[in-house]
């Protein structure tokens, strides 16, 4: 790993998110880039002339870099990347557009600790961005605090003795690597048998090959209400998600159980393909 990005609308959420990923990278060579994606609002521009409404936008660029600018006095010189204001009605589509471009290695975005009833109904921009982008995103709560990583809690939809597959083997010796670069955390591979008595004896597997790795075979009702128990059980500092087992990451995202993790707890959430 050796760029992330920032996406930051300034709001105090934001403002955490990246205190959150300059505790994160400490004492490593990653770069940290930020970015803005700003907007001008149409009742301002609709009955203005061309040259006005660029006249404006070129004012909000220079107002957002130099907003910017101070945040980046925030990042050690060390891992301090660059930073870019791009105008845009869409902020989730550039966001992910921009950081595929770029390279990025990871997205960090800020949770707001309460959200209103359209944001709920409509998602949120790091909702969307989550949704859009092939690069890992990292979600952070806005009352959250980097807490070294001691274990990752990572909710798979195969058990144990199915064939695993490719892209999961992958997914399994990314976040095994993702961990290495922040103090070797255990990581628990969480498996749930949904309609089982919830309260029959967790089985767990130490890996042969990979030392930090493990993975549980828990029973729950249903898959959403075991990842909460095993997540309250064992204070893991990060919930990770593997995107392209679609069904079972749609399920997992719209369920109302988890969504009180992703906005009602100091968890972060990183979900990567």
């Amino acid at each position: 790993m050796k760029r992330i990005v920032i996406a930051t609308d300034f709001s105090d959420a934001c403002d955490n998110a990246l205190k959150y990923a300059t505790d994160l990278v400490k004492g490593t060579e990653i770069k940290i880039d930020l970015l803005n994606v700003y907007d001008i609002p149409i009742v301002v521009t609709s009955n203005m002339p061309t040259r006005a409404v660029d006249g404006i936008i070129y004012e909000k660029a220079k107002a957002t870099e130099s907003h910017l600018l101070e945040l980046q006095q925030d990042i050690p010189v060390a891992n301090r990347g660059y930073f870019k204001a791009i105008y845009g009605p869409y902020p989730a589509t550039e966001i992910a557009e921009f950081s595929k471009k770029e390279g990025h290695d990871m997205i960090i975005m800020g949770m707001k600790q309460k959200y209103g009833l359209l944001d709920r109904m409509m998602g949120t921009v790091t909702a969307h961005t989550i949704q859009l982008s092939s690069v890992p995103v990292l979600a952070v709560p806005s009352q959250s605090t980097f807490v070294p990583y001691k274990h990752i809690l990572f909710p798979t939809a195969h058990a144990r003795g199915e064939d695993v597959g490719e892209a999961e083997e992958k997914a399994v010796k990314w976040l095994v690597e993702f961990g290495k670069l922040f103090g070797k955390p255990s990581i628990h591979m969480l498996h749930i048998k949904k309609g089982d008595d919830e309260d029959t004896v967790d089985v767990t597997y130490k890996s042969k090959i990979i030392e930090q790795l493990d993975f549980t075979i828990s029973h729950a009702e249903t898959i959403e209400a075991g990842i909460i128990k095993y997540y309250e059980r064992e204070h893991a500092e990060l919930l990770a998600f593997y995107k392209p087992y679609r069904y079972f990451w749609e399920r997992i995202y719209h369920s109302s159980l988890v969504r009180k993790i992703l906005f009602r707890t100091r968890v972060p959430l990183l979900i990567f393909r």
